[in-house]
């Protein structure tokens, strides 16, 4: 994020756009449930010093709000915001803590561009990735270059090369934000967020579901591959034995939610999930269980592999046996990540989308 963040308080038809949101994007290398809140005092650096007023943000999707911001008086206001790693147990293992001046204006955002692509891009070493952004009257930025592993080849056009492997970045997330300007200075200036993600070529990779989006119905149970094509491959290993596949939804209300495996039998591809002693089988063979405290009942769902018959393919028909379902009646989007560890330790994160019509 910027640290001064432009913020409208107009539709492009004049009305008043009376609480701005604005989506926070986050996601852990490990796949561990991520938390956001608005910073306290003390983080914000204590005596007077407080958000600005309105502001608070959904603890699990990152959603960010300003409450009646198109009322307020046009100017700047600052605001500080936490997000925080859990690990199985609920307790807190890291936090980051960012500050940004909000400026109030009172104009509508810029929206007529097109090109950007969705917020996680995956970018294998030894490949590049490029997007344009086409607009008129606009001029595009880059908050950051990774050392120079982004840059902008032609005016608007980015291309981020992570490089050779063994040279360049390291296997990883990174996150970058693109500010979009009006050169009339007619609108607030617009801002999107490129998650990319750098795998591991050593690690166990996930095909064909990273990026997957499922629409549905509160109630309905769905499929995370959307396809039903989701495979996994391993350049030097066989098997995923004492590795692990943890799926983490942003649940909304976990309650409500949760992400099971579908279990179908014991014949040709087919997944068992036995929910007495929370074992998992491929095709009659024992390839793992359930983690006791990760059962996917409002929380991530780990399977850890126990046996060297968890392997590639095996790992491919159980993430195609990965279902959400949503009793919430809460609409909106649920972010899930998919982080995936092989026998020797190494491992690769992807994720995918479910977004919720309430009926």
């Amino acid at each position: 994020m910027p640290i001064l963040y432009q913020v409208p308080q107009k539709y492009t038809d004049g009305s008043t756009l009376v609480n701005y949101t604005k989506l926070i994007p986050a996601l852990d290398p490990d796949g561990d449930t991520i938390k956001f809140r608005m910073a306290n005092n003390s983080e914000l650096g204590g005596g007077s010093s407080a958000n600005a007023p309105g502001m608070s943000i959904d603890e699990n999707s990152g959603l960010l709000t300003r409450t009646n911001s198109g009322n307020m008086t046009a100017g700047l206001y600052s605001a500080g915001i936490v997000v925080e790693d859990y690990d199985e147990n609920g307790v807190l293992k890291s936090k980051t803590h960012f500050d940004i001046m909000w400026e109030l204006k009172g104009v509508a955002e810029l929206a007529d561009y097109t090109g950007y692509p969705s917020d996680e891009v995956v970018v294998k070493k030894g490949d590049d990735y490029s997007f344009t952004i086409t607009g008129t009257n606009i001029e595009v930025l880059s908050l950051g270059d990774f050392n120079g592993a982004l840059t902008e080849p032609t005016p608007n056009t980015f291309t981020f090369t992570p490089g050779p492997v063994g040279t360049g970045l390291a296997p990883g997330i990174y996150p970058m934000t693109f500010q979009v300007i009006d050169t009339t200075g007619t609108y607030t200036d617009s801002y999107f967020t490129v998650t990319y993600i750098v795998p591991d070529p050593l690690a166990p990779e996930l095909h064909d579901i990273h990026g997957d989006f499922s629409g549905y119905f509160s109630g309905d149970l769905v499929q995370l591959d959307v396809s039903n094509d989701a495979t996994s491959t391993d350049i030097d290993s066989t098997h995923y034995n004492t590795g692990q596949l943890k799926i983490t939804p942003s649940y909304k209300d976990s309650a409500n939610e949760r992400v099971y495996i579908n279990s179908t039998g014991d014949g040709v591809g087919q997944i068992r999930h036995d929910t007495v002693n929370g074992n998992v089988y491929f095709e009659g063979n024992l390839i793992g269980t359930v983690d006791p405290t990760k059962d996917g009942d409002g929380a991530a769902l780990q399977i850890n592999f126990t046996t060297d018959d968890a392997t590639p393919v095996a790992t491919g028909a159980l993430m195609r046996s990965i279902y959400f379902q949503d009793n919430s009646g809460v609409s909106g989007n649920r972010k899930v990540s998919l982080y995936i560890v092989d026998d020797t330790g190494l491992s690769n994160i992807y994720a995918a989308k479910c977004e919720c019509s309430a009926i």
